[in-house]
């Protein structure tokens, strides 16, 4: 019985892999196309070796990161892979330099594929996607499709993705037709961030200009049967906050982040396990710290958390707003604040190693001692079920479970722990 994995925290279910920190292209609005050289960092074998037991347990993996991920020359390795275990999983790419070897595997696996297209002709292209080649990359996506009918294959199921500027607006109008003519299946809109450069001469004078132009081009997309994702572009909404989900990212150079901010790392796989670092007291504080409304200083600046589209601006968007918005707002209707690390840091550390170095008496005293200062943190109550559990005081497990189910939004904890618990015949 593996405690960290088992009962202290269920595994995530998504994990978000970059094969590459690196890319071919250096568009403007990208951290490549900051003029800064970037020396590439490429997701090697023995890392993804590593990677192997957690892969295992998730239901999807997200191929993305700050880079060109089919710049990784063990990527099909890792896709046959996926394809072995039955892994499901999404690619996005800017369709450069994809290869026959990938397109055989990702027609014979539960794949996605996403282009970053940005542009809907040719020139246009050539203005938002520095470096890049048009010709080639519809071409490859042309011939993805033919195979893909060719064989009769569900996947990869096609899509292209577009981030709105200044810049490609109005070449909007031509992608249903070319969307139609690749044989895409969906196709994604979301916004992209100009240099002031590019604003000056700026077209997007009210939110009805873009409006009137996606609405269009919405109508047109589904005529042609196409789906259509734009529901990141316009409207009010409150995306959350990726330390409440399970989900997990492992960067290219073997950093582990707690959420989709590859740069707020909370370990490495060099030094230690995915589960110890993904149980660990830094992501720990990372949420603790959001729920608290007391994020760290990575999470503070985060527009995820802060409420993205909450504030309407002088040209009729709406834009990041403060932190404290509709996020903190609903869940403190039913969660609360929890209580702050302060005075807690030290004893909690000592349960949790306790708990690992299997002191089952000690850990039991020390979160008991916690339970009752703090009432409402339901991590304590989780590893205080745990330590129940490996006496086999199973009944006083199930009494903090549930007590922890009384506590809003954990009820797929308790409900892993749980399962635990049958396969015990409890």
């Amino acid at each position: 019985m593996n405690i960290i994995g088992d009962i202290l925290r269920p595994e995530p279910k998504i994990l978000y892999l970059e094969p590459v920190f690196g890319c071919n292209y250096r568009c403007f609005f990208c951290i490549h196309g900051s003029g800064k050289r970037i020396e590439p960092v490429v997701l090697g074998p023995l890392l993804f070796e590593k990677l192997k037991t957690i892969v295992e347990s998730v239901v999807h993996i997200h191929i993305t990161g700050l880079g060109e991920p089919f710049l990784n020359p063990h990527l099909p390795d890792y896709l046959h892979y996926f394809r072995q275990t039955g892994k499901s999983y999404y690619i996005n790419t800017n369709g450069s330099t994809i290869e026959r070897r990938h397109i055989d595997l990702m027609t014979t696996s539960k794949s996605e594929l996403s282009v970053s297209l940005d542009a809907g002709d040719r020139e246009t292209y050539a203005m938002v996607r520095s470096g890049g080649n048009w010709d080639k990359v519809v071409s490859t996506i042309k011939k993805i499709s033919a195979i893909r009918a060719e064989r009769g294959a569900a996947y990869p199921l096609l899509y292209l993705s577009f981030n709105l500027n200044q810049l490609n607006l109005m070449s909007l109008e031509k992608i249903p037709a070319l969307a139609h003519e690749l044989g895409i299946d969906g196709v994604k809109f979301s916004w992209t961030s100009l240099p002031q450069t590019h604003g000056a001469l700026s077209i997007f004078k009210t939110q009805a200009v873009v409006g009137e132009v996606l609405t269009r081009v919405d109508r047109q997309l589904r005529r042609f049967g196409i789906a259509v994702t734009n529901e990141a572009v316009f409207g009010e909404h409150v995306r959350g906050c990726w330390a409440f989900s399970p989900m997990a990212f492992v960067g290219a150079n073997a950093t582990i982040a707690a959420c989709c901010s590859s740069w707020l790392a909370i370990g490495s796989l060099v030094e230690n396990s995915f589960m110890d670092i993904w149980n660990g007291m830094p992501r720990r504080k990372l949420a603790l710290g959001v729920l608290n409304a007391k994020p760290e200083e990575g999470c503070s600046h985060c527009r995820q958390i802060r409420g993205v589209n909450t504030k309407e601006d002088e040209d009729g968007f709406f834009r990041p707003a403060d932190y404290e918005t509709k996020i903190l707002a609903e869940k403190s209707k039913t969660i609360g604040r929890l209580p702050s690390l302060a005075g807690m840091d030290e004893e909690f550390r000592a349960g949790v190693e306790a708990l690992a170095g299997r002191q089952t008496y000690r850990a039991v005293n020390i979160f008991s001692a916690l339970e009752a200062k703090f009432p409402d943190f339901f991590e304590i109550k989780n590893n205080l079920a745990a330590a129940h559990f490996y006496l086999g005081n199973f009944e006083k497990c199930k009494e903090m479970l549930c007590k922890i189910k009384k506590i809003p939004h954990n009820e797929k904890i308790v409900e892993a722990n749980r399962m635990v618990l049958s396969r015990q015949g409890r």
